[in-house]
């Protein structure tokens, strides 16, 4: 009685591990579809918008055609929403994700408020804070490569304990398996 019931513990034991598996990759696709890839897409749209943005902005220091002030108002509305998903995010991607976010949400600010000096000094004839202007977007750009970088860095960290977790779940199986062959020879 004991054997046996030894291999229905086993055999229930042996049922649940398809269930446990795909709850575990129910939960990983939910993660990467709620979490990462919208992150990652925050960050790509972050460089790509910031990269016409500064466009838009050196246009309008250059020349200060309306079609550049537009394209510098659309610029700052699309970062912004770029940068509001990341935060939004971040608590959930950890602190070295979450450094780099508030990293590069001051030196936006930062830029931001340079950017409204050098229109007032472009009256003026003269821009003297272009340099650092110039100094803030590249930190900015690298903090969106840092960003990059532990996006990709928590994708693998991921990608490895899920592969531990099914090689931990294969091993199991394997063992309960030969327990219960174990037990029903011992029937």
């Amino acid at each position: 009685i004991v054997a046996l019931a030894a291999v229905l513990v086993v055999l229930l034991v042996l049922a649940a591990t398809p269930a446990l598996m795909l709850s575990r990759m129910a939960r990983m696709t939910a993660e990467v579809t709620t979490l990462m890839l919208p992150a990652y897409e925050g960050v790509r749209d972050f460089a790509y918008v910031t990269e016409r943005r500064l466009a838009a902005s050196r246009g309008v220091a250059l020349s200060d055609e309306p079609r550049y002030r537009r394209e510098l108002a659309a610029g700052r509305a699309a970062e912004d929403s770029a940068l509001a998903v990341m935060i939004y995010h971040a608590p959930r991607l950890g602190p070295r994700f979450a450094a780099h976010v508030d990293t590069l949400r001051m030196l936006v600010a930062r830029r931001d408020s340079l950017e409204r000096s050098i229109g007032v000094d472009l009256r003026a004839g003269d821009i003297p804070a272009m340099p650092a202007f110039d100094a803030i977007n590249a930190a900015a750009i690298h903090q969106v490569e840092q960003l990059r970088d532990a996006l990709s860095d928590l994708t693998d960290l991921m990608l490895a304990e899920n592969e531990e977790w099914a090689a931990q779940q294969r091993g199991a199986a394997v063992l309960l398996g030969i327990i219960a062959a174990a037990a029903a020879l011992v029937l």
